[in-house]
C-alpha cells in the first residue's frame, strides 16, 4: 500500500512517494493517520513563523514591484517578460523551498521520539499477536489432522461393512477383501476380523438351511424331475449365478444311492475352481461335504480344492460326463458321432437317462425305430414318469404314424414339463401333434 504524497502551498508534490514500506499493513494505516495529525498540529504551531515568511516574502515582492516600475518607465516593455514570470518563480525558488525544509525538519526532529513511543509498542504487539496466531494455526492444523486420521478410520470400518453385506450376497471379490485386511495390522483390523467372522457364521447357517432355492422348470416353477447330466450342462452354461446356486441346491437334494452318481464331485469341483460367486462357491463344498462325508467349512474354497487334488484320480470321483458334454455343446455333428458319445456316457453312467432320450431320439432321426424303443423301454425301468421318455415316445409314435398315442404322450410331458411345448415346435415330427385334436397345450393356444 502506498502512503499518500505531500504537498505544497503551490500544489506541487512533496517527497518520494515511489518507495514501499515495509511495515505490515495495519501498522502504515496508523503510522500515516498519526503523522497527518502530527503535521496539521505541527502547521497550527508553526503558524507564526509563516506569517513571518509571508510578511518577508511581501517586503521582497514589494520592492521588485517599484525596482519593476522604475525600470518599465526607463526602458519600457521590454522588461515586460522578465517581470511577468516573477511570481512563479517567487513561489519555486523561496515559497516551495521553504515549506519543503520546514515539514522535512519537523519529521526529522518528531519521528525518533515517534517510533519508539508508538511504533515499537505496536510492532511488539504485532509480534505477540503474530505468535498467538502461530499457535492456535498450529493446535487447528494437528486437530485436523487427527479429524481427518478419525474420518479415514471411520470410511475404512464402513467399507468393511459393507464388503460384509455384498459377500453374503454372493461378492467374492468382497469377501477377499475383508479377508485380506482381516489379516493386515492396523486400526481397520479389528473391524474386519469381526465382519469375517460374522460372514463366516452367516454361511455356516446357510448350509443347514431345510428350505433353498431350486432348479425348476420355468413356466410351472416345478422341480420336473431332473436326470443329473441335465443338471451337468446347466450348471456349466448358466451365467446367472443365482440360477448357479440353485443348480447346485438340486444336486445336493439328490437322495444317495443309484441315482447320485459320485462322479459328480469331478463336475463340482470343475466348477468350484473358476466360481466367482460365494453364495454358488458355499453351495457346491457343502454339496460336496454332504456325498463325500467331509467336514469342509462352506467359504473354505483353498481346504476344499487340496482335497481335491488328494483324492481326483480316484475310481468313484471320476466323471461319467465328459462325453455327454461334447454331445451337447458341440454345434456340427454327424448322428453316428452323437449316438457313439451318449452309449459312452451311457456305459459310464446306466441312471444317465436324458442321454438316453437323447440316444433315443438320434437313432428316431436315423429311422432306427427299433433300437430307439428298445432305449426308451430301459428309460421306463429306472423311471416310468420320465418327462423326456414321454416326450421321445410321442416323437417316435408320430414317426409310426400313431397319432392318438402321440398325442397323449406329448399331453404327459406337456404337463410335467410345460416348457417342453416350446421345444415340440422346433422338433418336425412334433408340429402336427401340436396341431391336433385332444392337444392340451400349456400356452392355451387352441389347435
Amino acid at each position: 500500500m502506498k502512503s499518500n504524497p505531500l504537498f505544497g502551498p503551490g500544489g506541487e508534490r512533496i517527497g518520494d512517494e515511489s518507495k514501499e514500506p515495509s511495515l505490515p499493513e495495519a501498522t502504515q494505516a496508523f503510522i500515516k493517520v498519526e503523522i497527518n495529525s502530527g503535521l496539521d498540529g505541527l502547521r497550527t504551531a508553526n503558524e507564526h513563523q509563516f506569517r513571518q515568511l509571508r510578511t518577508e516574502i511581501r517586503k521582497r515582492w514589494l520592492w521588485l514591484t517599484v525596482l519593476s516600475w522604475a525600470l518599465t518607465a526607463v526602458f519600457g516593455v521590454s522588461f515586460y517578460g522578465a517581470w511577468k514570470d516573477i511570481p512563479k518563480r517567487v513561489s519555486k525558488e523561496f515559497i516551495a523551498p521553504k515549506v519543503q525544509k520546514t515539514v522535512t525538519t519537523i519529521i526529522e526532529q518528531k519521528s525518533s521520539n515517534y517510533i519508539d513511543e508508538k511504533i515499537k509498542p505496536l510492532d511488539q504487539r504485532v509480534q505477540t499477536a503474530a505468535t498467538e496466531a502461530s499457535r492456535i494455526e498450529s493446535e487447528i492444523k494437528a486437530k485436523q489432522e487427527q479429524l481427518q486420521g478419525d474420518q479415514l478410520a471411520l470410511k475404512a470400518q464402513l467399507d468393511i461393512q459393507q464388503f460384509a453385506t455384498a459377500a453374503k450376497s454372493g461378492d467374492l471379490e468382497a469377501y477377499q477383501k475383508v479377508k485380506k485386511q482381516s489379516a493386515t495390522a492396523g486400526p481397520e483390523q479389528t473391524a474386519a476380523v469381526s465382519a469375517l467372522r460374522e460372514i463366516e457364521i452367516y454361511f455356516d447357517l446357510d448350509a443347514s438351511q431345510i428350505l433353498t432355492t431350486h432348479w425348476v422348470d420355468k413356466i410351472s416353477l416345478q422341480d420336473p424331475g431332473w436326470s443329473l447330466e441335465e443338471l451337468v450342462r446347466d450348471l456349466h452354461s448358466q451365467k446367472d449365478p443365482a440360477l448357479r446356486e440353485a443348480i447346485v441346491n438340486t444336486i445336493g437334494s439328490f437322495p444317495e444311492g443309484d441315482t447320485l452318481h459320485q462322479g459328480i464331485i469331478g463336475e463340482l469341483f470343475d466348477q468350484l475352481k473358476d466360481e466367482d460367486n460365494l453364495r454358488v462357491i458355499a453351495r457346491i463344498v457343502h454339496t460336496v461335504n454332504r456325498i463325500t462325508k467331509q467336514s469342509i467349512r462352506p467359504l473354505d474354497r483353498d481346504v476344499a480344492l487340496k482335497w481335491w487334488e488328494l483324492h481326483k484320480r480316484e475310481p468313484q470321483f471320476q466323471s461319467p460326463y465328459e462325453s455327454f458334454l461334447r454331445a451337447v455343446s458341440e454345434e456340427e455333428m454327424t448322428n453316428a458321432t452323437m449316438i457313439k458319445l451318449l452309449e459312452e456316457t451311457i456305459e459310464k453312467e446306466p441312471n444317465a437317462l436324458f442321454a438316453r432320450c437323447m440316444k433315443a431320439a438320434t437313432l428316431i432321426d436315423v429311422d432306427d425305430t427299433h433300437a430307439a424303443q428298445a432305449e426308451l423301454d430301459a428309460v421306463e425301468q429306472k423311471r416310468a414318469d420320465f418327462r423326456w421318455l414321454y416326450f421321445v415316445r410321442a416323437e417316435l409314435n408320430a414317426k409310426l404314424n400313431n397319432k392318438e398315442k402321440a398325442v397323449q404322450l406329448l399331453n404327459d410331458a406337456m404337463k410335467r414339463s410345460p416348457t417342453l411345448e416350446e421345444r415340440a415346435e422346433q422338433v418336425p415330427l412334433l408340429v402336427p401333434i401340436l396341431h391336433s385334436k385332444g392337444i392340451q397345450r400349456p400356452s392355451g393356444k387352441q389347435p
